[in-house]
């Protein structure tokens, strides 16, 4: 019988565990109402106990469940609802299987623009009912299977209420100044910029790859961050393209009243994208639709963020990159597609063959695409991503038979 083998509670049934957090496990789960996946995150209440001393777990969580009951938007992870027992928490939670921003590395500038787009779509909300996240990180926004943006765990949240917050809570990597005078002055306090601070620490991790702000002990970051800023090094504008230099370097200011507020940052040219292509025609009516160039770069892109990736296991690297430098030429006003186009151009000089011809880019390819799907099928999140990403590259080989048939082999996968 279906579920025999698996725990159950309330119409739930608990099967495989998907991840562990600080106080509890977190289960994928059938809804047996209507069939449906859930993420049922177990918090066993004796850890609870345990953890009391370490600081006030059951407030927190209550602060968790109380404020995601209020939040109701498609990127804010949903609660369903919290079932209590005498020996655990159980949080019914929306389904994410594309696991989350920490994974994603080195990724280009128009696709950390769609996420953060995403990301201040659900910080509206939060600013409209006065509530810091206060833990903002790559790790605490999902991604669910169509690459949603899905915010997650409000357990350092905090509503503002009439008051400024004035709790020291959040991750170092990404604590804003102002959170981290409160751990030293208790006096201190902090409004929704605290967050905003996070979105640029998010942004340049996304794009680069690594924190923007390191140090060995927490009360060492302050000054880190200090002497970062100061570097002359630390907004690379090789690295960065003009559009988020300047928002970076609007967000990351240590003095609150200098940091961009919410509402300049929602109106920001890296926050809103490229303009669109405004079709005036009777048949039409005014339907607002991307340009085909815009459609061009993100081919380009994706092609490209994946061939960065990936390239390490094909047996000629040099024929990925030129591939995406032919993609990425045509489009090289755009500032990301720039970029791309230096960094391939450069792995495609150190890897170029006698004659810099790219035969044999079909098989190349086809072995990585390959390849992508026999990797972490364990872990369906991570498995889907590198379905999608070997969709992307299989994208710009001409139709065949085998390719066609790869292809609709992926997608079924992706729909299991």
């Amino acid at each position: 019988m279906e579920g025999a083998n698996y725990k159950r509670i309330s119409h739930y049934i608990l099967k495989e565990k998907i991840g562990r957090g600080a106080y509890g496990k977190v289960f994928k789960g059938i809804d047996t109402d209507n069939n449906e996946i859930r993420a049922i995150k177990v918090i066993e209440q004796i850890i609870m106990k345990m953890n009391q001393n370490q600081g006030n777990t059951a407030a927190n969580l209550n602060r968790e469940i109380s404020i995601m009951k209020e939040l109701d938007h498609p990127n804010i992870l949903k609660l369903y609802e919290s079932i209590s027992t005498s020996n655990s928490i159980y949080l019914i939670l929306e389904y994410c299987s594309g696991g989350d921003l920490s994974k994603e590395k080195c990724i280009s500038e128009y696709k950390v623009s769609k996420y953060l787009r995403q990301i201040i779509s659900a910080m509206k909300v939060l600013n409209e009912k006065r509530i810091v996240h206060r833990d903002l990180k790559p790790a605490n926004i999902l991604l669910d299977s169509k690459n949603n943006i899905k915010l997650a765990d409000f357990g350092f949240a905090r509503s503002i209420k009439d008051a400024l917050a004035n709790t020291f809570a959040g991750t170092p990597f990404y604590m804003a100044p102002e959170i981290l005078k409160v751990g030293e002055n208790m006096n201190s306090y902090y409004d929704n910029k605290a967050d905003i601070w996070s979105i640029g620490c998010i942004i340049y991790e996304l794009i680069t790859g690594r924190y923007p702000f390191q140090a060995s002990m927490i009360s060492e970051m302050a000054s880190s961050i200090e002497k970062q800023l100061k570097s002359e090094t630390f907004l690379d504008r090789k690295i960065f393209s003009p559009m988020c230099h300047d928002l970076l370097s609007k967000i990351l200011k240590i003095d609150t009243n200098e940091r961009i507020d919410f509402e300049h940052l929602c109106q920001h040219p890296f926050v809103t994208g490229p303009p669109l292509a405004r079709i005036a025609d009777e048949h039409l009516n005014n339907t607002v639709i991307h340009s085909v160039f815009q459609k061009q770069c993100d081919m380009a892109l994706d092609f490209s963020d994946v061939v960065i990736m990936n390239s390490e296991s094909a047996n000629n690297q040099f024929v990925l990159h030129m591939k995406a430098c032919e993609l990425l030429k045509p489009c090289i006003k755009n500032q990301s597609c720039a970029i791309h186009f230096c960094q391939n151009f450069a792995k495609a000089s150190r890897y170029k063959n006698s004659n810099w011809s790219i035969s044999g880019l079909s098989e190349e390819i086809l072995q990585i695409s390959l390849n992508l799907c026999s990797k972490d099928m364990n872990h369906p999140g991570v498995y889907k991503e590198h379905l999608r990403n070997a969709l992307k590259l299989l994208k710009i080989l001409p139709p065949s038979f085998k390719i066609l048939m790869l292809i609709d082999s992926i997608k079924h996968r992706l729909n299991e």
